[in-house]
């Protein structure tokens, strides 16, 4: 029952800051997680932005395009929403660094083979990604243009499409005959 504690203390943040309609409690709350963090802080705090600029502006920039042109005053939304988005992205970067996932589904065979599978599958795709990229750059006499760097990324995309299409009917049928979906129907 100790292992349950982080997954219960992170839901309960994310409840917090996602049922709050105050700024006041998403900041709290991300210098709470950035004072847990301790030197990582910063770190955490700048991968939190990187990975949530793109989206939270261009939706911010949208809203406040409709808002100013209907005449309403966008900016408490503006700071509440992306305060929301910033601290929940926090939160789940430490959870993901302080927590071994399955050591916290240790108590399901169930849960423990789902996670070894999702974690065999991002091991894939970082790997492909990589060796991608990495070809890439040997196939490059200079640094490559962004136009190169969109096709690549396309390519990638499609290729990771067409793996995951064959693999699915393989791995469902491996799962089947090992007895996991029978396991599963018992617990």
């Amino acid at each position: 029952m100790r292992t349950w504690w982080p997954i219960t203390l992170y839901s309960g943040v994310v409840l917090l800051i996602s049922l709050s309609h105050d700024p006041r409690v998403p900041a709290a709350v991300l210098i709470l997680i950035l004072g847990v963090a301790g030197r990582r802080g910063p770190r955490l705090l700048l991968r939190a932005l990187i990975t949530t600029a793109l989206f939270s502006g261009l939706v911010t920039l949208g809203y406040v395009v409709v808002a100013l042109d209907q005449g309403n005053a966008p900016w408490l939304w503006v700071l509440r929403t992306n305060l929301r988005v910033l601290a929940l992205t926090t939160a789940t970067l430490l959870f993901a660094a302080l927590v071994d996932p399955l050591t916290l589904v240790r108590s399901s065979r169930w849960l423990q083979t789902v996670v070894v599978l999702v974690l065999a599958q991002i091991t894939t795709v970082r790997q492909l990604v990589g060796d991608a990229r990495l070809a890439l750059l040997s196939r490059s006499p200079g640094r490559p243009r962004l136009s190169a760097l969109i096709r690549q990324g396309g390519s990638i995309g499609g290729a990771l499409l067409l793996k995951a299409q064959r693999d699915l009917t393989t791995r469902t049928e491996a799962m089947t005959s090992r007895g996991f979906f029978l396991d599963a129907d018992r617990d």
